[in-house]
């Protein structure tokens, strides 16, 4: 199919389809949505720490989780849009979803 039979066709402006193909416009980022709030590296390392720390027994609640970021990113001066510098519902909900835990 041609780009004017596809324009007719879809009704696709043909400018529209061509900047498409030509790859002059469209998504750029490979990720959607808002910014996370803290880096993927960091995220990593605080899923390593706490699969460990469930490994020895020691395995934390929501609310436990919760501080424990919020004392992290306020010892190490990390700028979040945590409100009062400790992560939210939502933010934990997420976090949880990202890294497929399943928390006591």
């Amino acid at each position: 199919m041609t780009v004017d039979q596809a324009c007719d066709s879809y009704k696709i402006p043909k400018t529209t389809l061509l900047y498409h193909v030509q790859g002059k416009r469209g998504v750029k980022s490979e990720s959607f949505g808002r910014p996370m709030s803290l880096p993927l590296p960091m995220e990593k390392e605080l899923i390593d720490g706490l699969v460990t720390m469930e490994k020895w027994g020691f395995g934390l609640s929501r609310s436990e989780i919760i501080t424990l970021v919020g004392d992290f990113v306020t010892i190490n001066n990390i700028k979040t849009p945590f409100k009062n510098g400790i992560p939210g519902e939502d933010w934990f909900f997420n976090f949880k979803n990202r890294h497929n835990l399943s928390i006591k």
